[in-house]
């Protein structure tokens, strides 16, 4: 409600946001704030149809014209997409997003060559089931066409040999934001289909990691899931519910949702909310599928247990390690041998349970792990580092399938990322241990090859996929390539890391995850606590090192493994 005082302004409100703080000129020569961030002109239309008087036909007519303009709406958690505010832009787009497109020409070999993947793209492959199954409006849907177009750009830029990489950047933007700007769930004439789910969820799934779109990518996400519980209670929808590409929609979404809650913090919660036995149908305790669905789905419920964050061996604790061995016991036998895995998403889902057991064991946060002597205990360190060791094997068979990573999930980058922390932990024990009582030359040969493997991932990584070129993933590679050098090659290769950088990246407390705090919150978590710019590699957990050093051998063992290295495998010891 504005003031009498601002009433009496010689200002007005933007009519786009209807906020005293963004004002508009009378006469329009100075844009507002967000106007100006948004790169469009102050209107004096207003975007949003007020409530009152329902208008006249005349009018009705011009507020069409208006909202085929007016920007997207911020979702609000999962509200249906009717009832949603409009509170702020959807997109969440970078400020340089110009109105940028390709001739029909290259447009059309694009989309054409991208959809031509099928199942090697992953979850991806439900671009072209939907395309096939609903070609009448997949066709004419132009946001279904834009985010084929900005993902494609995205993944496979290759794809448009010999353009310039910057303005095929600034495309790729354009499209998403053409493609955002065209699902207008505020909008009365509104209709929910799952193509718009479809889009969001997997613009959600691929631009997840980007820290600019973090936030975003939770909003897309929130919508497309809104998009299908409304969606699913219209009749002309329930007819075709039953066919793949919707079921693998409905998995993709709350898979998706579960993914973001991992990269991100919260505070411990009892439960995840129940999704409706329509969205998930229920699973057997038969052999699982070697596609996407049929793989991935079961992380759904494995997620939702580590979400809360249980203690050891309690009840939430055992739940989660049981579901974990059961998805290792229904693991397709002809799976089993890494070079019989044939596409990239199969080793993805052999990294992803691998990695969910070290954060059952240990969490997420990477100083606690490398300085909390109580989380990565003797028992603890057992499991964590014979999951990491056991995860490091099947990265040069991802490598192999797909060289350029194009369909790489966030949770697979993530999973690397806290397998890379549990191996500099365990070699920061060993160099503390080194000069007592083993000599450098006595450093396993499993965890030289595992720690190495880890380091080429990254690198490829990060070389060949920008959109998980983040902060965090720099500094975990900086920091296990110099415990790398120092311990197993023996030499300094002269940098030192501090913890300036992960201190801003936390799962506890008033963390955020992958999205950076800011300096004063960061230092309030604290677990490192010298002074600002102390390296962090000398100061391991000392009270527990000794202890270590037992256990981080006899995992490394060659006698220790159950089968043979090759093989798709759970645990290293017999437990």
């Amino acid at each position: 409600m504005a003031t009498r005082s601002s009433r009496r302004a010689p200002f007005r409100v933007c009519d786009r946001c209807f906020r005293h703080k963004t004002q508009c000129d009378f006469d329009d020569r100075d844009s507002c704030v967000r106007c100006t961030r948004l790169g469009v002109d102050c209107v004096t239309e207003r975007a949003v149809r007020q409530r009152g008087r329902p208008p006249k036909k005349s009018d009705r007519a011009k507020g069409g014209e208006r909202d085929s303009h007016a920007t997207n709406p911020t979702l609000a958690s999962s509200a249906s997409p009717r009832s949603v505010q409009a509170e702020g832009p959807i997109t969440g787009l970078p400020d340089h997003v110009q109105d940028l497109t390709l001739n029909s020409a290259a447009t059309a070999r694009l989309k054409g060559a991208f959809l031509s993947r099928d199942q090697s793209l992953g979850p991806y492959h439900l671009l072209t089931d939907c395309q096939n199954q609903v070609e009448a409006v997949a066709s004419s849907n132009k946001s279904f066409i834009c985010g084929i177009l900005s993902i494609a750009l995205e993944l496979s830029p290759g794809l448009l040999p010999g353009s310039d990489a910057g303005q095929l950047g600034k495309t790729k933007w354009a499209f998403l934001d053409e493609c955002l700007s065209q699902i207008r769930p505020t909008s009365k004439d509104y209709q929910p289909i799952v193509p718009d789910a479809l889009i969001l969820t997997l613009t959600s799934w691929t631009w997840c990691f980007t820290s600019e779109l973090v936030q975003a990518s939770k909003q897309w996400v929130s919508l497309a899931k809104a998009i299908l519980v409304e969606g699913l209670s219209d009749s002309a929808l329930k007819s075709t519910s039953t066919r793949s590409w919707e079921h693998g929609t409905h998995i993709a979404t709350i898979l998706q949702e579960r993914v973001i809650s991992l990269l991100g913090y919260s505070p411990r919660v009892s439960s995840m909310p129940v999704e409706p036995a329509t969205l998930l149908p229920n699973t057997t305790n038969k052999m699982l599928s070697t596609t996407w669905g049929g793989l991935f789905q079961p992380f759904i419920s494995i997620i939702d247990l580590i979400l809360q964050e249980p203690d050891l061996n309690t009840r939430v604790w055992t739940d989660a390690f049981e579901e974990l061995e059961l998805y290792f016991l229904r693991f397709p036998p002809s799976l089993l041998r890494f070079r019989d895995v044939q596409i990239q998403y199969q080793a993805e889902a052999m990294i992803w349970m691998h990695g969910l057991f070290i954060m059952l064991y240990a969490k997420r946060d990477p100083l606690s792990i490398l300085f909390n002597p109580l989380v990565l205990d003797r028992n603890v360190l057992s499991h964590a580092l014979g999951h990491s060791l056991l995860l490091s094997e099947v990265l040069p068979r991802l490598e192999e399938l797909d060289r350029d990573f194009e369909a790489l999930s966030a949770l697979t980058v993530f999973c690397i990322l806290v397998s890379s922390i549990i191996q500099t932990a365990v070699l920061m024990r060993l160099s503390a241990g080194a000069s007592a009582t083993f000599p450098p030359q006595a450093i396993p040969t499993s965890l030289s090859k595992s720690s190495l493997a880890h380091l080429r991932a990254l690198a490829s990584i990060r070389a060949r996929c920008s959109r998980f070129d983040s902060p965090l993933s720099l500094e975990v590679q900086r920091l296990l390539e110099t415990c790398h050098h120092r311990v197993v090659l023996g030499y300094d290769n002269g940098t030192g890391v501090s913890a300036s950088v992960l201190k801003m990246y936390r799962w506890k407390r008033r963390g955020k995850g992958i999205i950076p705090l800011n300096g004063e919150v960061a230092d309030e978590i604290g677990e490192f606590d010298e002074a600002p710019g102390a390296e962090i590699l000398p100061f391991g957990s000392g009270s527990s090192v000794m202890n270590s050093l037992e256990v981080i051998h006899e995992v490394c063992s060659p006698s220790s493994r159950m089968c043979e290295p090759g093989f798709f495998d759970m645990s290293i010891l017999i437990r």
